[in-house]
């Protein structure tokens, strides 16, 4: 308070030439300002498909965070956080099942690459069973296929459903070969709610997906995210399919 006082005072000794900008034209400002950071941020230029000029390219940077966002103009550097959307609910019940960055690193970055993404995702799921006391996950290149499949079928046919374009849910499973049980978990989202770690924690919190993560006879998994998805309300968002097997 004592900042703000001694510069609105000496914004008053100056005259009304020197004034403070008035409440209007300081959100105008901000609004502005919000619009250019975004404008050059890499997720943005990616979808306009445009660089920036005079060498600046390197100089902006841009993540997802629990907040939102984040825009830096110089990587590291003072930026702004753009939204405000929490990636978790308060008091989560299954927070403690969540792996770690130490343990899962890149668990809320959504911009990592897809086949990283994956391998985050098979962490934090393996971490998650490991703590419930189940054996961890083997990556199934048969599922995965299938996984991939299953989220192809899902955005060409615009339903976000597991019996994809009217087929019945194992249908890309046993068409890939896979034998013996199976079990399957959808996630669909935009922006850094689709970040692995969110969507895991969706998934912990909904009592049947949760039940098929931690259903013992386990023993592979395939896991695919398909990026994109212009699918029922969602826009440019992100579609996970993790299937199971015995």
């Amino acid at each position: 308070m004592g900042v703000e006082s001694r510069d609105w005072y000496r914004a008053e000794k100056r005259g009304a030439k020197s004034r403070l900008l008035s409440r209007r034209e300081l959100t105008a400002v901000l609004l502005i300002a919000g619009a250019l950071l975004l404008l050059v941020s890499p997720a943005v230029r990616d979808r306009l498909g445009f660089e920036l000029p005079f060498g600046l390219e390197g100089l902006v940077s841009s993540s997802a965070t629990r907040g939102g966002l984040r825009i830096e103009v110089i990587p590291g550097g003072p930026g702004v956080t753009v939204g405000s959307t929490p990636l978790y609910a308060r008091n989560d019940p299954w927070q403690a099942w969540l792996a770690d960055e130490a343990t899962c690193p890149r668990g809320e970055d959504a911009s990592a690459p897809v086949a990283v993404q994956v391998q985050v995702m098979l962490c934090l799921a393996n971490a998650a069973r490991q703590r419930q006391g189940l054996r961890p996950l083997e990556l199934s290149r048969v599922l995965t296929l299938s996984a991939a499949a299953k989220a192809s079928d899902i955005v060409r046919c615009g339903r976000f459903e597991h019996e994809a374009c009217g087929r019945p849910v194992d249908e890309t499973a046993r068409r890939y070969g896979h034998r013996g049980a199976f079990g399957e978990n959808l996630y669909m989202a935009e922006g850094p709610l689709v970040a692995p770690r969110v969507a895991l924690d969706r998934w912990l919190n909904s009592d049947g997906h949760r039940e098929n993560l931690f259903r013992p006879e386990w023993k592979v998994n395939g896991i695919a995210l398909h990026r994109g998805a212009d699918v029922e309300r969602v826009r440019d968002g992100a579609i996970w399919v993790q299937q199971f097997g015995d």
